[in-house]
């Protein structure tokens, strides 16, 4: 134990040294950050990238961007609450990455009604809060963790921003458009993928996000991150099961009428009289 204090200021001061010198010589690397609001296809857009690019490194199921900036390279990595810690992450980049920041975005409606594999028998994420598993195995859940309020004000100010490059992407043109997304993935990165997105689940061995081993999932149906992508995935929340929840939700919080409109979704609330059963 003395030896290894003894030593770790030196070894600090090699790897302090170390990625100076990668800097100076412009190894400098890039990580591309995928967040955004949870069950807005983050981990679909993950396999995705993870089965087409080449000269990353993406990491297994999902991993905080703060837990691999300090690491030499270039990496993608995946977790929606990211969007949350802008700041910790920019000075986390002791290597002076690039860093490109991917924001998920979806119809709050498809978000309300979305249940996750691990819980199927709930609904992941409301206005005020969402689900977060608080251990490896997703054995124990945090019921109170940020929701969409918090995530759409932190997406609203990251487009504000002219210090961090942003891209925000559509669930719903990810599905139904895969191509153009792919397109505009490539320009704002300013790297050409060998391999198509649209195609990304023929190489399943590529896939990083997988309900596989301790990640095994409850509902199976439920895990499409490796399926291939269709518009059936669109509002889902038309069907009638879920209008009791979709009818909690905005009537508490009205603020969710506002969002929909701000992100392009519906011009107005007529479309509630729908979900009501007021519509003719």
């Amino acid at each position: 134990m003395l030896i290894k204090r003894l030593l770790r200021p030196v070894a600090h001061s090699y790897w302090r040294i170390a990625n100076r010198l990668d800097i100076w010589r412009g190894h400098r690397g890039k990580h591309i950050v995928i967040c955004g609001y949870p069950r807005s296809g983050t981990s679909l857009l993950y396999n995705m990238i993870a089965a087409s690019i080449e000269g990353f490194q993406c990491e297994e199921f999902e991993t905080e961007a703060v837990q691999r900036l300090h690491r030499r390279g270039s990496f993608v990595t995946k977790f929606p609450l990211d969007v949350l810690s802008i700041e910790q992450i920019l000075r986390a980049n002791t290597l002076s990455k690039d860093i490109y920041f991917l924001l998920l975005i979806r119809d709050v409606r498809d978000l309300i009604t979305s249940r996750h594999p691990q819980v199927p028998d709930r609904y992941f994420i409301g206005y005020k809060s969402s689900l977060w598993p608080l251990d490896p195995r997703f054995a124990k859940w945090n019921y109170n963790a940020p929701g969409i309020e918090a995530v759409h004000n932190a997406i609203r100010d990251c487009a504000s921003r002219r210090d961090i490059r942003t891209l925000q992407i559509r669930y719903e043109t990810l599905v139904t458009d895969t191509d153009a997304v792919q397109r505009q993935i490539e320009d704002f990165l300013g790297v050409k993928f060998p391999e198509s997105f649209a195609d990304y689940d023929h190489r399943p061995h590529k896939h990083v996000y997988k309900y596989t081993g301790r990640y095994q999932a409850k509902d199976a149906s439920l895990a499409r991150e490796s399926s291939r992508v269709d518009s059936k995935r669109v509002a889902k929340w038309r069907n009638p099961e879920h209008r009791e929840v979709l009818q909690q939700q905005f009537s508490q919080h009205p603020e969710l009428f506002q969002i929909l409109i701000d992100e392009g979704y519906e011009q107005d609330a007529g479309w509630f009289s729908f979900i009501a059963g007021t519509a003719t």
